[in-house]
């Protein structure tokens, strides 16, 4: 999500970022704690990685991940279980020497490879 005014949040938590005294044991205001999380939960949700937004704040990854708590949910979800592919599995031969086979299953596959072979 690459906005305006997404642009414009993450300049401003860089600048608040650099304005804070930094080291071990050093807190982060909650404040601004809170901004970061509410800033990297959108854009985690929008599939960013954690250690691309770390990254992108000049943050630790242990920080920021411990802050953004944990996702793992222990709700269940339906699974639909297909005993058969839909579609038949084909694979495509190439040899060293370029010549292409398509279309031939695993068994046509394998049998092929044996007498090349």
């Amino acid at each position: 999500m690459k906005t305006a005014a997404g642009m414009g949040e993450i300049e401003a938590i860089r600048r608040a970022l650099r304005g804070r005294e930094a080291g071990p044991g050093r807190r982060y205001a909650p404040e601004l704690q809170r901004r970061i999380v509410r800033w990297a939960e959108l854009r985690r949700d929008g599939g960013t990685s954690v250690e691309g937004l770390a990254a992108a704040l000049g943050i630790r990854v242990d920080t920021l991940r411990r802050w953004l708590g944990s996702r793992s949910t222990r709700a269940l979800i339906p699974v639909h279980v297909v005993s058969e592919p839909t579609q038949p599995l084909t694979l495509t031969l190439i040899s060293p020497s370029g010549f292409r086979v398509e279309g031939l299953g695993v068994t046509q596959t394998a049998a092929l490879l044996r007498e090349l072979g």
